[in-house]
């Protein structure tokens, strides 16, 4: 019977420690690793390296970012190097001038010459440095947004689809016109600081119009389930072939987002809620609950005693 009770200690001793292993937990390398087994992927923005030109490259596809700044901003207000969501990953900061006119002063990234289809998705692990933006005419801020003449491709915006936006989930935006008609609200208010994923998934209908879905979890509030907002089709088109998309602000220059983004991918395909949810499954294990530890820490309480009474 001793052998058996060191048995039980010992298969303890080793769930526990699985458990609470760093490398047990899901991080962002492994997110990254999930999303590059996706076929569709074509533009992956870490924000990882040692140099701000690593940061900016693109590892999965030959468009890296440049830099953009207006107004009073300056390349020098981007921020590199800094702590992602987990610790795991580094992130980067665009810069908005709060308070401030839409274009008094940012900078933010820009991919060059991306490509647009019929199907696309995105993700994204971003923080909102502001619960609000105020001091503009708009009082939006672009995370992910292309735009040709009057077709947008707003793709994450904080902003709601008004003018100006009196209040400021992330939304979605696509079509000739920027209102509510054409806007999917992703989440409710934002926590300021809180690290959320987002994703969304676009297909270009026959008529031109786009029917989509988008996804959230809030990461620090330990959401590992997606929710869901949509499906939702729009009035209009949003622009496709080579386009200049903006990362952390506008398409061209403006109205930049003010806060974090550790990880943005691109695809060329329209991913599914399980495709979404299963990179999500990758990037955040909960903690181990505390009575699931202290089942494990009775298992060899419990196999001394029966030990003893034999």
């Amino acid at each position: 019977m001793k052998n058996n009770s060191q048995l039980i200690i010992g298969i303890s001793s080793v769930a526990l420690m699985a458990l609470l292993s760093p490398s047990a937990r899901a991080t962002t390398t492994m997110f990254q690793a999930s999303a590059q087994g996706e076929a569709s992927l074509i533009h992956q923005y870490s924000f990882d390296g040692v140099s701000n030109a690593d940061r900016r490259a693109d590892q999965m596809g030959t468009i890296d970012l440049t830099e953009q700044a207006f107004g009073s901003g300056t390349t020098a207000d981007l921020g590199y190097g800094l702590a992602g969501w987990d610790g795991t990953s580094q992130a980067f900061s665009s810069f908005r001038q709060i308070p401030g006119a839409d274009s008094a002063g940012g900078a933010q990234l820009r991919a060059p010459g991306v490509t647009f289809g019929n199907t696309f998705s995105y993700e994204a692990i971003i923080s909102p440095g502001q619960a609000g933006l105020g001091g503009g005419a708009f009082d939006l801020g672009y995370v992910l947004a292309t735009r040709v003449g009057s077709e947008r491709g707003y793709f994450l915006v904080q902003g709601d689809g008004n003018l100006p936006s009196p209040t400021h989930p992330f939304s979605s935006t696509l079509g000739n016109g920027y209102n509510v008609a054409n806007t999917n609200i992703i989440t409710g208010a934002l926590t300021a600081g809180d690290w959320y994923y987002v994703a969304g998934s676009y297909t270009r209908n026959g008529s031109g119009n786009v029917t989509w879905t988008n996804y959230v979890a809030n990461l620090t509030a330990g959401e590992t389930v997606l929710n869901s907002a949509g499906p939702f089709t729009n009035t209009g088109v949003y622009p496709t072939g080579a386009q200049n998309v903006g990362i952390g602000g506008r398409w061209d220059n403006g109205e930049s987002f003010s806060g974090l983004l550790d990880e943005v991918n691109l695809y060329s395909g329209a991913l599914s809620e399980a495709s979404f949810q299963a990179n999500l499954d990758q990037l955040l294990i909960p903690e181990p609950t505390a009575p699931a530890l202290l089942a494990l820490a009775l298992i060899p309480i419990l196999g001394r005693r029966r030990c003893s009474a034999s």
